[in-house]
């Protein structure tokens, strides 16, 4: 019993320790991100064109050593692909379809960074898994001499819905702090799922792929 108290005590103690250097922080910035398709069946992969979107976020860092710690946080994140195709038709007309699409995601990131501190600050890298979960979505297709057409997109694993909502991904960090607490960070997160829903998921997978700036600041200690 003596040793459990002990070792209690002095987790306790490590805990309180670690909370007494925990640091809060927000960021915002832009995203840029694609997705990726792939025929399972043909085996061809088809990557759109990239879109721009907003990153805006919460963040905590908990150090876990000398040089480590742990930096749990919270983003809105959009997320989404475009494309172009022109053709002629038999009148010898070009036409051009664009569509694109947009998705808002609540994304959970779980990284663990490793700093080197300086003198007037210090740089750090990290990585660690995400956890995003598409909350609304939106699709514009346009096809010359036609009015645009804007749709919600639908979100589930049935075969009307146009895709999965919940999303894991790979993500990887760098990026700076000064000591007052003036942060910038680039990042790359790629998507693990395929988030094709329904049976079309036997024979095509769809992901998203991204990369962010943001600036940020930290308060604690």
């Amino acid at each position: 019993m003596r040793k459990i108290l002990l070792i209690a005590a002095v987790f306790s103690f490590s805990l309180f320790r670690a909370s007494s250097q925990v640091k809060f922080g927000f960021n915002a910035g832009i995203s840029v991100s694609n997705a990726v398709s792939r025929d399972k069946e043909e085996n061809e992969t088809e990557i759109s064109d990239p879109i721009a979107g907003l990153n805006i976020g919460f963040v905590t860092t908990v150090p876990i050593g000398k040089n480590f710690s742990f930096a749990p946080g919270l983003n809105f994140v959009q997320k989404g692909a475009k494309q172009s195709e022109s053709y002629e038709s038999l009148g010898a007309e070009t036409i051009t379809i664009n569509w694109q699409g947009r998705l808002s995601c609540l994304e959970l990131q779980l990284p663990i960074l490793y700093n080197t501190n300086g003198e007037k600050g210090k740089f750090f890298l990290g990585a660690g898994p995400t956890l995003s979960y598409a909350i609304s979505g939106k699709s514009k297709l346009k096809i010359t001499g036609e009015e645009q057409e804007d749709r919600k997109l639908d979100f589930g694993n049935s075969n009307e819905d146009d895709l999965r909502p919940f999303d894991i991904g790979a993500n990887v960090l760098i990026g700076y702090m000064i000591n007052k607490g003036f942060v910038v960070s680039a990042n790359y997160n790629m998507g693990l799922l395929n988030l094709t829903p329904g049976d079309d998921a036997k024979d095509m997978s769809n992901r998203f792929d991204y990369y962010s700036l943001k600036i940020g600041w930290m308060i604690g200690k």
